[in-house]
């Protein structure tokens, strides 16, 4: 399945078959997963120029694709199903632009951040699927860059700050955010990125000093 427009070319790819005892291809609990009624498409149009994605979820439940633009601020959902296309959150109606994000219990949560981190801080935020109201964020701090989140089996949402390589914490019933992870060896920027979960370790992909790394934080 093709999703593109002049600047947007996204795939999906069936998950390989076969491999020894570390391919297992089971999704893990960051991501909704149910019995929707299947792709009936093979591309996907986003009417927009220039597009350029950053952040991309899929609810299986419903076959939805959710896709947000780094270039205009705005956060689309796609049917999988039959491919229509529809805007879920204006341009820039947050401030910012939206980067890592993930569909947990029906509900869509993104990363926001704002044109300017250093008077504005970045957001993880809560978003309705229905409408595209935001109906929670949870601030990190000033200076700050929102960048990837994951959650684990008992609803705790973690996310990456790749400005200062710290990783925050949102634990369920919190009504804030907490520095959950600080290490040097994450910083400078750029620093923590995304994120892989794996049998309760959490896989933090690094950029810094010009090469690319992957560390396991438990």
């Amino acid at each position: 399945m093709n999703v593109h427009n002049t600047s947007l070319v996204l795939l999906l790819l069936a998950p390989a078959c076969g491999g020894g005892k570390d391919s297992d291809t089971s999704i893990p609990n960051d991501t909704d997963t149910g019995s929707g009624t299947g792709i009936g498409v093979s591309e996907i149009d986003v009417p927009v120029e220039s597009f350029y994605p950053e952040g991309v979820a899929i609810d299986a439940a419903t076959d939805t694709l959710y896709v947000g633009s780094a270039a205009i601020g705005s956060l689309w959902k796609a049917s999988l199903a039959d491919g229509v296309v529809t805007e879920l959150v204006a341009s820039f109606a947050t401030g910012g632009v939206f980067t890592g994000m993930k569909v947990q219990d029906g509900t869509l949560w993104a990363c926001s951040n704002p044109s300017d981190v250093s008077t504005t801080a970045s957001s993880l935020v809560k978003i309705n699927p229905s409408d595209g109201a935001i109906e929670e964020s949870y601030d990190l701090a000033v200076g700050t860059f929102c960048n990837d989140l994951i959650f684990t089996e008992d609803g705790t949402a973690y996310v990456t700050d790749s400005f200062g390589g710290l990783i925050f914490r949102l634990a369920p019933g919190a009504s804030a955010l907490e520095r959950w992870f600080d290490d040097p060896a994450f910083a400078p920027a750029p620093g923590t990125y995304g994120f892989i979960y794996e049998s309760a370790a959490t896989v933090n992909d690094k950029v810094g000093g010009g090469s690319a790394a992957a560390d396991v934080v438990r």
